[in-house]
């Protein structure tokens, strides 16, 4: 009987030992090199070259440093024999680079060998070199022969700093060369901290103030610090002056592809810190700005409102400086002497294409439709009637190369659109590991596999997405990565590479945008289905009467429908919580933003508002939830509905509340923040923070088996834990409760077994 039982116990104690014990990386037993000390590298002539590495912590701090973490890199880990990195970026259109710029790099070296190298071998053998390109200049060889963690500096040459590339981004490229680990058990590992630095020395130059080219400078793609943009209103702006900064914000939205962050102030709560801080544009008349006053304008601004020689009464004006609060930024001015001058000069900036006389900082605007420009361009585009040649992409790893090309706006395409990519490629390469991705506006639309086939020449045909397409110019990108059919070829350094033939083709007919119309959908895919007119012509905004908040979180919304619409200037219309005209009502998608007590149009949706408002009220009367609070007076709350226009079932109502002016921040922030969007559903959502309960009047329920709608004021929520996470090597678990069934089953066996085996005893 002992003898079947122990076993029994000698697996539950091999059991408990296997998944109790604290859980520990598993590792190759491997022999450490001996690091000969110092960081050494290939010295270079006196315009470059890498320093001694210094041990940790040595890094240079200062206004010029930009890390690798600041470009969003991450550790990067290289591995041998061969490996490469490439980091790219945009720097401030007016900074000049100046002589002295370095890299900082914080390297990890690791070198590992199966057991039975003798120490001088191993000496011997480890020794890999890190080449480093920046702008496509050979720049040094660090000798890696070290192990641990160390910093390498490395001088860039002058001649290197300036950008090879059309969008005027920096570039470094890394190639990790542990050729020797292919002639001995070896294995190299480098890992690139995010740590790591540039020091960009640089001088300022004032910011080109030319209209002809905005956004630019204002708006720099993928530059190191991202750039933001106050519009400024006057602290009681008539209904023209919100349309025209709303069309303003649109606009934005539209030129520079929401990838600015935006914000809108009335004049009064304009700080020190917020004109020193950000780009800014005063939208308005010129008596309603009083810094205005006493800056050098073309077109003066005063006690008489805008003055430049040849202005009629209901022009509009456009004006550029480089802003007296800070030289780095600059200081739009939209305005005219009348609500007509102001939204004709909005209108122009929504355009993006302003025509310029004799002064190219300012610009007169008598008709919006003869002050904008409109391009034709032919359906099928090469690559060479857009002004590149044939390129070549060669080295190891990833490369890519960029294609711009324009689209007229108020034009879009269809399914039919593709590219053509012609191409050939190394046969070198490793077939099944190297590839191109193809890129439009940063999104994935197609790829293509290497073969023997397509080394000789190839055409891969690549559908296009009509929604992908932006009006004005697009970035196509084609991205390689190069991967050897053998990391041991001596022939991966100068032989692996990608050709683009310049007869590639872009084939994209247009039409004139046709605007559908109809209410659908729930609040989780707004604004998309509002922006169905090319200007936003269909969109009419009612917001809170000189109303602060409202008039921010509206400007945010019109930024994000802006950047989805596709035509060439901004018509939306504006009107306050007044009752809005019956041919706007019946003809256009309302918006509507504020606390509900000041937008009496709430009053005339009551019967078809999925919680409507009692008058004078802010609080919701909520009944699409199974729990509804009694919520006192001032208890913050951001409401959104959604529902058909009870004046025309084509379009739709979308509001955006709050109860107090922080809950209407919290409603407009679910619009701006994609984490929180992506939570949004059914035709009623409440806001309080982050938390957002919906439901949906149109089936009767809540969504998400939602039961509260929030907490009562002065009430604390206990915190939610966090769900629990598996740390990275430790115990999954279902280990333990898995393991105590096992040993309530072993041990129950053991009984069954024991009983039975006592039974037969005694008989």
């Amino acid at each position: 009987m002992k003898k079947r039982i122990i076993p029994f116990l000698s697996l539950i104690v091999l059991l408990a030992g296997t998944f109790l014990a604290p859980s520990t990386a598993l590792a190759q037993a491997v022999t450490p090199t001996a690091g000969p000390g110092d960081v050494t590298a290939t010295p270079l002539p006196a315009t470059g070259g890498a320093l001694a590495g210094t041990e940790l912590p040595g890094l240079v701090e200062g206004p010029d440093v930009v890390t690798f973490e600041q470009l969003e890199r991450t550790d990067e880990v290289l591995r041998g024999p061969f490996d490469s990195a490439r980091i790219q970026f945009g720097i401030p259109i007016n900074w000049q680079l100046s002589q002295g710029a370095t890299i900082q790099l914080v390297i990890n070296n690791a070198f590992s060998s199966t057991e039975g190298v003798s120490t001088e071998d191993l000496i011997r053998m480890t020794g890999a070199a890190l080449d480093v390109t920046y702008n496509n200049k050979y720049i040094t060889n660090i000798l890696l022969d070290w192990t641990g963690e160390k910093v390498v500096e490395i001088q860039i040459p002058p001649d290197a700093l300036v950008s090879p590339r059309d969008d005027g981004r920096q570039e470094l490229f890394l190639f990790l060369d542990a050729a020797l680990d292919c002639d001995f058990e070896h294995q190299t590992v480098i890992t690139l901290r995010s740590s790591s630095r540039f020091d960009l020395p640089h001088t300022f130059q004032a910011p080109n103030t030319d209209l002809s080219l905005f956004p630019r400078p204002m708006f720099q793609e993928d530059i190191i610090f991202p750039d933001s943009v106050t519009v400024v209103t006057p602290d009681q702006p008539t209904e023209g002056e919100v349309q025209a900064a709303l069309t303003v914000a649109a606009g934005l939205g539209r030129l520079t592809f929401g990838q600015m962050q935006i914000s809108t102030l009335p004049v009064g709560q304009v700080t020190e810190d917020v004109l020193s801080a950000s780009h800014l544009v005063f939208v308005g008349r010129g008596t309603a700005f009083p810094a205005l006053s006493g800056v050098s304008l073309p077109g003066q601004a005063g006690g008489d409102g805008y003055v430049y020689a040849g202005m009629d009464t209901d022009d509009g004006i456009v004006q550029e400086i480089v802003s007296p609060w800070n030289e780095s930024k600059l200081a739009l001015i939209v305005g005219g002497n009348t609500d007509t001058g102001i939204v004709k000069a909005a209108q122009a900036i929504s355009s993006g294409a302003m025509r310029t006389s004799d002064q190219p900082n300012v610009v007169l605007v008598s008709d919006v439709e003869s002050s904008i420009e409109t391009t034709s361009v032919s359906v099928d585009r090469t690559f060479a009637d857009l002004g590149y040649v044939d390129e070549v992409m060669t080295g190891m790893g990833v490369t890519s190369r960029d294609y711009l090309f324009f689209v007229p706006p108020g034009q879009v395409t269809n399914d039919e659109a593709y590219l053509d990519l012609m191409y050939s490629h190394s046969a070198l390469l490793d077939f099944e590991l190297s590839g191109m991705v193809v890129r439009l506006n940063r999104q994935n639309i197609g790829s293509a596999l290497f073969s023997e086939e397509t080394a000789s020449a190839a055409t891969q045909k690549v559908r296009i997405p009509p929604e992908l397409l932006r009006p004005g110019m697009n970035r196509l990108t084609l991205e390689a990565d190069h991967i050897p059919y053998t990391r041991c070829s001596t022939l991966i350094t100068n032989n692996l590479w990608t050709a683009i033939s310049s007869a590639s083709l872009l084939h994209i007919p247009l039409n004139p945008a046709v605007v559908s119309q109809g209410a659908d959908g729930d609040l989780g895919e707004y604004p998309d289905l509002l922006a169905t007119d090319p200007t936003l012509a269909n969109i009419a905004f009612v917001v809170g009467s000189n109303d602060a908040a409202s008039l921010d979180v509206a400007g945010k919304f019109a930024y994000q429908l802006g950047r989805r619409s596709l035509g060439n200037l901004v018509e939306l219309t504006t009107y306050y919580g007044n009752p809005v005209p019956e041919e706007v009502s019946q003809t256009h998608n309302l918006i509507l933003v504020g606390l509900p007590s000041s937008l009496p149009i709430l009053q005339d949706l009551s019967d078809t508002l999925p919680a409507p408002f009692e008058d004078g009220s802010n609080l919701a009367q909520e009944s699409g939830f199974r729990v509804v609070y009694r919520l006192p007076d001032g208890a913050s709350l951001g409401y959104l509905e959604l529902m058909e226009s009870p004046w025309n079932s084509n379009y739709t109502v979308l509001a955006i509340l709050g109860s107090t002016p922080e809950g209407l921040q919290w409603a407009g922030n679910t619009y701006v923040e994609p984490t929180l969007q992506g939570r949004l559903g059914g035709d009623f959502a409440v806001v309080r923070g982050e938390q957002i309960l919906t439901s949906d009047s149109r089936v009767g329920a809540g969504t998400g088996g939602l039961s509260v709608t929030a907490a009562p004021a002065g009430v604390v929520s206990e915190p939610v834990p966090a769900p629990v996470q598996d740390m990275p090597g430790a115990r999954p678990g279902w280990v333990l409760p898995t393991l105590i069934v096992a040993i309530v089953l072993l041990l129950a066996i053991i009984v069954v077994v024991s009983v039975s085996s006592s039974r037969r005893a005694s008989r």
